[in-house]
């Protein structure tokens, strides 16, 4: 497991374009090309150095290119913010294009309202170190209703933190009821890196 009070310390490759950032919705242009996804399911979930990690399928649709889902996992708190607000929890769920390229979908969760989709992960959690194939998929639809995204090219937020990942971070952010956010932060400690520099990169408003 990466050591987070010792980031950094973490080594970079070339540190010009790193993830994650504070994304200041002033600086966002405004693209008419929302992201689309289908069919998105939970098939497998596993509990590895202390991270909780999601295994299925799904495919989106991003600036007209098809990307498949790799990998979910969560970060508490956030690890990017929106004009300087930090949310309590993070979702990544990794996908590649056909090329190999690297995209990542940032879903932000705030306090709120239980969400049904985190219950019925928590409620299928296997022992640490274990995995756990589900008998019934859980369904993600209700995780893509955000009705723009932000768009950036990133690093991956842990090591090596490759530079070159397309990201989409969701504009409006999910809930997560305050138990469940216990649940989090008793089975899991906490894990977002630092803000990095935006270093004049541009920033789209997908919508």
């Amino acid at each position: 497991m990466f050591n987070y009070e010792t980031q950094k310390d973490w080594p970079i490759v070339s540190g010009q374009i790193q993830s994650p950032i504070d994304i200041e919705h002033h600086l966002a242009q405004p693209v008419e090309d929302l992201p689309d996804f289908v069919h998105y399911q939970i098939k497998t979930i596993r509990r590895p150095d202390g991270k909780l990690s999601l295994k299925g399928n799904g495919t989106a649709t991003l600036q007209k290119r098809e990307a498949h889902f790799v990998e979910g996992h969560f970060h508490h708190p956030s690890e990017h913010l929106l004009d300087g607000h930090q949310f309590d929890l993070e979702l990544h769920l990794v996908h590649e294009f056909i090329n190999g390229q690297k995209a990542v979908i940032a879903l932000l969760f705030n306090v709120g309202a239980a969400d049904a989709t985190l219950d019925n992960i928590l409620l299928n959690l296997p022992q640490p170190d274990k995995q756990l194939k589900l008998p019934t998929p859980i369904q993600l639809t209700d995780w893509f209703d955000a009705a723009s995204y932000y768009h950036y090219i990133g690093s991956l937020t842990t090591p090596p933190v490759i530079e070159g990942i397309e990201w989409y971070v969701a504009a409006t952010p999910l809930t997560i009821a305050p138990k469940q956010l216990a649940t989090f932060k008793q089975l899991f400690p906490e894990n977002n890196r630092q803000i990095q520099t935006l270093n004049d990169r541009p920033i789209l408003l997908l919508y």
